[in-house]
């Protein structure tokens, strides 16, 4: 019986030593991703009160507005208009947790959206809309991970 090629030894124990590596690299994105996803959903059910909204209710020019403008753009109509939202603190606190779930760099190509002053529907309207295109974003970002040896952060 011969003994088994060199190479078919290394290979087990290489995967083990690339699972074990990225098993250790991507724990505190991935939470901070799971973080920002429940921020989303509780914000979710708060804009539901005092009822539910009707699917598609946001119109096609904010929806138009909403796409073409940056995520950070956006989020700081919304987290200006809980100024004048009645109980819009609870919110307010989650959209600024989202600012870290964002993309650094920020480009915009059309106008931001506005919301109408002191409009409750106007803004849980708008936002629900946000925070779905937002949420469907953030589950198809690849999380990043260290490279070898660094604590510098980059895509695999």
């Amino acid at each position: 019986m011969q003994p088994a090629p060199l190479s078919t030894i290394r290979l087990p124990a290489l995967l083990l030593l690339l699972l074990h590596a990225g098993a250790r690299a991507e724990p505190g994105q991935s939470s901070n991703q799971t973080a920002c996803q429940e921020a989303i959903r509780e914000m979710r059910r708060d804009l539901e009160r005092p009822a539910p909204l009707p699917l598609n209710s946001t119109n096609l020019l904010d929806i138009i507005r909403l796409q073409n403008t940056s995520w950070r753009v956006s989020l700081s109509v919304f987290m200006n208009a809980t100024k004048n939202i009645t109980g819009g603190e609870k919110i307010k606190k989650n959209l600024k947790f989202l600012k870290s779930c964002l993309p650094k760099k920020a480009t915009s190509v059309g106008n931001p959206i506005v919301i109408k002053d002191r409009s409750w529907d106007d803004f849980r309207r708008k936002l629900q809309y946000y925070l779905r295109i937002l949420s469907a974003q953030l589950d198809q970002r690849p999380a990043p991970c260290r490279a070898p040896g660094t604590l510098e952060q980059q895509r695999c």
